[in-house]
């Protein structure tokens, strides 16, 4: 991960870039469980460590945990200038050290005036806490699925067997395969995207969205800065002119309900301002076609121009869910076709998160 190590690139830069993978995972996360209640962004940590370590510790430096206290932030760095190269120290081994030592002062005291210590041990101690839950949340919502890689039963459209990636068990008989792609040069990082796929096993058929993360900048997001015009123009010639968007019959509204067959969509993410933000999102999804129809009139996008042209994230995920939103279903070997048309590691300049949700057609026993 180079570029989180480019001294040339600014932290605020570097942070906005780790809140968009961080929000990507917690989406397709989201999207995966099917509950109404949002994936929580502290578990979203644990995913990334999953996949990748590396990238996992740039964002806890770049992000910390949105319910940490100034305590909790105080032990994580003091852990980190203790450690060296050969010897790791935790926050947990800090802790123990004050906490032995604040205990000692108790016992050894007959003094009555000793609240604050008290106070200070109990802060300690739910500090404590806070890094204990961390390390057992992954396991609260998903289970590591460790066979599924010699069972067979998931289509992959990807040939690199290089590609980090994980997998996970789902309810009802379901899987989940995430990966992550990211530029090989640090400098080309533009920003993070999702794709996420729903597989269909018995049927060996597929369908996608795919989200393409900016940061409102100030409330607006510029179609001449950086590179927002070429990335919605990638997305309008890969997804939207090649006809995902449309149902097998050419069009793009379906006979039975359901919205249009929108498969590609801007989805802005909140600034970060400095390291001790909170977490936030205002969830919005905009379609490629509706984005590209306010470029011909304007030269951004804010808040103003997305009313009756955009959904927040909730409804897009029951939509979705429930085949109400997002590309038609194709053949295995469609989809096949359309990564070899459209290469995603090639001119690769986004952090990319690829999430394939597989329905086996089994329930587990």
């Amino acid at each position: 991960m180079e570029y989180f190590e480019d001294d040339n690139v600014d932290d605020d830069t570097k942070r906005n870039v780790a809140f968009q993978v961080l929000s990507a995972v917690r989406e397709c996360i989201t999207l995966a469980l099917k509950t109404k209640q949002p994936y929580t962004y502290e578990n979203s940590f644990d995913i990334v460590h999953r996949l990748s370590p590396v990238l996992y510790r740039h964002l806890c430096k770049l992000l910390p945990s949105k319910n940490e206290s100034d305590l909790v932030r105080q032990l994580r760095e003091e852990a980190d200038i203790l450690s060296t190269d050969t010897n790791i120290v935790t926050p947990i081994d800090v802790i123990d050290k004050e906490v032995a030592r604040l205990r000692g002062l108790l016992n050894s005291t007959q003094k009555k005036n000793t609240k604050l210590t008290k106070k200070k041990l109990s802060s300690y101690l739910a500090a404590k806490k806070t890094f204990r839950e961390r390390e057992v949340a992954e396991g609260r919502m998903l289970t590591h699925d460790v066979y599924l890689a010699t069972r067979g039963d998931m289509f992959d459209p990807y040939k690199d067997p290089n590609m980090l990636h994980v997998d996970y068990k789902l309810p009802t008989g379901r899987r989940l395969r995430l990966r992550l792609l990211h530029p090989d040069k640090g400098e080309q990082i533009l920003g993070a995207d999702l794709i996420y796929e729903q597989h269909d096993l018995k049927r060996k058929l597929a369908r996608f969205a795919h989200l393409q993360y900016k940061v409102w900048d100030k409330k607006t997001i510029y179609f001449s800065k950086g590179s927002v015009s070429d990335q919605l123009e990638k997305l309008n010639s890969h997804l939207c002119i090649p006809g995902y968007c449309h149902n097998q019959a050419g069009n793009s509204y379906s006979e039975d309900y359901r919205m249009p067959y929108c498969s590609a969509f801007l989805r802005p993410t909140d600034r970060i301002q400095d390291v001790h933000s909170k977490f936030k999102t205002s969830g919005i999804h905009l379609p490629i076609c509706a984005a590209l129809k306010l470029r011909q009139r304007n030269s951004k996008i804010d808040k103003e121009d997305l009313k009756g042209r955009c959904i927040t994230h909730n409804i897009f995920e029951e939509m979705f869910n429930a085949n109400l939103l997002g590309s038609r279903w194709i053949t295995f070997e469609d989809l096949e076709k359309f990564y070899e048309k459209t290469p995603v590691l090639a001119d690769l300049k986004t952090i990319r998160i690829h999430a394939t949700e597989v329905d086996t057609g089994f329930e587990d026993k």
